[in-house]
């Protein structure tokens, strides 16, 4: 393949794509980063997670200032500490959802910009940094702008699926499993309606008035899929889900190969 020429923007997905399957950044990706935006080349870290943490990941890898986090509901300039764009989700449906969860004994999280908030069914609560609350009010007046509702407990899971799907103004951005003590635990990502990290990435090309075709990204998931519609270039794991590898222009080493360092440092010119 040709180097691209041309490129003013990349947009690089984290868990599977930049980081490897410990979720560690190596310093490979950091320096591959740092090649490409000394060219005056911005490098956008995207993903479902916190805003915090994908801003804190952003430092770390030397890519620029913009942030994509919450699946897309929330475009962050944290050098002016400016939002590009933002999407929070009504108080009135989350405590609906809220109010279910602990009738059903289903862990609850809520995602701000700042902070992460979550009721007494988590798993691990201390460990991941989400702060303890007993109600909704106690975060009546800040933006969320996503929820994460999670449990072992699959059929009360799927009988939330059914629930959010019948709630117009809300989508499921992502569902995964992981494994916590010996359980398969369910993790269900909810933000507003046709947010996902596409539009993010539309809303900021608007805002640096850059091309469609003047831009790349990165991705291994299937909720990468929405990014690869707005992208003039599209790039795959080798570790990608196949469907998403069926759209992609390249499909680069994985990320337990420096993927991402890879096709940075041999095909952007």
């Amino acid at each position: 393949m040709k180097k691209l020429k041309n490129i003013k923007i990349i947009f690089i997905d984290i868990d599977g794509t930049l980081t490897n399957s410990k979720r560690c950044l190596e310093e490979v990706n950091k320096d591959a980063i740092q090649k490409i935006t000394n060219k005056d080349i911005y490098v956008v870290l995207c993903s479902g997670r916190t805003n915090q943490y994908v801003c804190d990941l952003s430092k770390q890898a030397n890519a620029s200032c913009y942030a994509i986090s919450c699946n897309g509901a929330l475009v962050y300039d944290y050098q002016r500490d400016k939002d590009i764009f933002n999407s929070n989700l009504n108080l009135q449906e989350v405590t609906t959802l809220w109010n279910y969860c602990l009738e059903n004994h289903l862990g609850f999280i809520i995602n701000t910009k700042e902070m992460r908030y979550g009721n007494h069914y988590l798993h691990n609560v201390k460990e991941n940094g989400i702060k303890p609350i007993r109600s909704i009010n106690e975060i009546n007046n800040i933006d969320i702008y996503q929820i994460v509702i999670t449990s072992s407990d699959e059929p009360k899971m799927n009988e939330l699926k059914t629930m959010v799907n019948e709630i117009p103004s809300l989508f499921m951005a992502n569902i995964s499993t992981r494994f916590v003590d010996n359980l398969t635990v369910y993790f269900f990502d909810i933000v507003n309606v046709d947010i996902n990290k596409g539009q993010a990435i539309k809303h900021l090309l608007n805002y640096l008035n850059i091309k469609k075709e003047e831009s790349v990204c990165i991705g291994d998931h299937i909720n990468d899929y929405q990014m690869f519609n707005e992208v003039g270039f599209k790039v795959a794991m080798k570790n990608a889900n196949k469907e998403l590898i069926k759209q992609a222009d390249y499909v680069t080493l994985s990320n337990d190969e420096n993927g991402v360092a890879h096709f940075l440092n041999n095909f952007i010119e």
